[in-house]
């Protein structure tokens, strides 16, 4: 007996025309053209997700995490040079 589940794909397709599959395709042209243009730094950021902020409550707390955000910074972080 096999342990894996029956269904072939746990994700259902694609919604043409919704949010996530606009934001798809966009990421996915923008590192197609910045191969292509030599830009091979480019990267998209590791460990981040999107998020829609859909009341004032969460438009609130976002902004203060992003102008509190680099109190929290090393210094000497990941490029080894002073980030003030």
């Amino acid at each position: 007996m096999s342990s894996r589940s029956p269904h072939k794909n746990q994700f259902s397709k694609p919604i043409p025309g919704s949010i996530s599959t606009i934001i798809g395709q966009f990421k996915s042209t923008l590192t197609r053209w910045c191969r292509t243009n030599e830009f091979y730094h480019f990267a998209w950021q590791s460990r981040f997700y999107d998020h829609i902020i859909r009341n004032d409550a969460s438009f609130d707390r976002i902004t203060e995490y992003i102008k509190n955000n680099p109190a929290n910074w090393n210094p000497h972080g990941q490029y080894g040079h002073d980030m003030s």
